[in-house]
């Protein structure tokens, strides 16, 4: 991996300014609930806080958009707390998690859950898709009235491989949950990843080019595929390359491809033969040192 998070900057950047910025009936809230909770634990299959009659009555203050807010703001602001620093309100006994816990199980009885293929986690509604061998889910809105009615309306696939994109693209359109996306720094000591290397040479040939997409093709025999088999080959929970392939057997790092740049002209060339102007073909030659420096096989374009 050539990222990872920076929880640190996450926190001073996401989560402290949004607990900061809490409304009254918010922050009062977790003040009463505070000293109710320190010494509960989760309980049952659903690792549920149990909440008494008189926490009931201090979340119900809340509306439903107030509370998943707050679900995903508190649990963060315990979650990515950098160890150090002065805190609004303190966490000894894991009191951040147990709040947005609460809030969650407020959400799911509002909203009537269980319902399929739903799921409520730190305020949030994940899309999940789940069969034998797979289960995966995504994260697309706050848990609300108005986004349940916009998931159930959306008129979108959510199979093993529509979840990832469509979900996407209903978290695009309601577009109400942190972008987490933009705290994913560049890891010291290792080498770029396909979108640092699309960034990389989209700033050398953006004049003529747009670079779509750096990316690997040529599979063979096919796309590695890793599943029950491979995980059950790993002893340690990390999967290797001599792991077997879910489709055929054969070691993943026995499937070869090739990586390469896929580019879109900025002007489509003319022409039955068009030909390359002189200003992209030394663009193009510029770039020649810096693919082998990657390992890069070769360009392909797109239209």
């Amino acid at each position: 991996m050539s990222k990872e998070f920076n929880h640190i900057r996450a926190w001073h950047e996401l989560a402290k300014p949004a607990v900061e910025n809490f409304n009254e009936k918010q922050k009062e809230v977790i003040s009463e609930l505070i000293p109710l909770i320190g010494e509960l634990h989760q309980q049952g299959k659903d690792l549920t806080i149990p909440i008494s009659p008189a926490m009931w009555e201090i979340i119900e203050r809340l509306d439903t958009i107030e509370a998943a807010q707050l679900s995903q703001a508190i649990y963060m602001y315990g979650h990515w707390y950098p160890g150090k620093g002065p805190r609004i309100y303190p966490s000894q006994n894991g009191e951040m998690w147990k709040i947005s816990n609460i809030m969650d199980q407020l959400l799911r009885k509002r909203l009537g859950f269980p319902k399929s293929r739903l799921e409520i986690h730190e305020g949030k509604f994940r899309v999940t898709f789940s069969n034998k061998n797979n289960w995966i889910w995504k994260e697309f809105a706050l848990a609300t009235e108005k986004n349940l009615e916009a998931f159930e309306t959306c008129n979108l696939p959510f199979g093993q491989d529509s979840l990832e994109k469509n979900a996407t693209i209903l978290k695009k359109r309601i577009n109400d949950i942190w972008d987490t996306d933009q705290f994913m720094d560049h890891k010291e000591g290792t080498n770029p990843d396909d979108d640092e290397l699309k960034d990389i040479f989209s700033s050398i040939l953006s004049s003529e080019f747009t670079v779509v997409k750096v990316t690997n093709v040529n599979y063979d025999p096919h796309i590695p595929v890793v599943g029950i088999k491979a995980m059950k080959h790993s002893t340690s929970g990390i999967i290797g390359g001599d792991a077997p392939c879910e489709q055929c057997g054969q070691r993943i790092d026995s499937h070869t491809s090739q990586k390469v740049i896929i580019l879109k002209f900025k002007k489509e060339p003319e022409g039955e033969k068009p030909e390359f102007t002189e200003v992209q073909k030394e663009l193009l030659k510029s770039i020649d040192e810096l693919m082998k420096l990657h390992k890069l096989d070769g360009i392909a374009f797109t239209k």
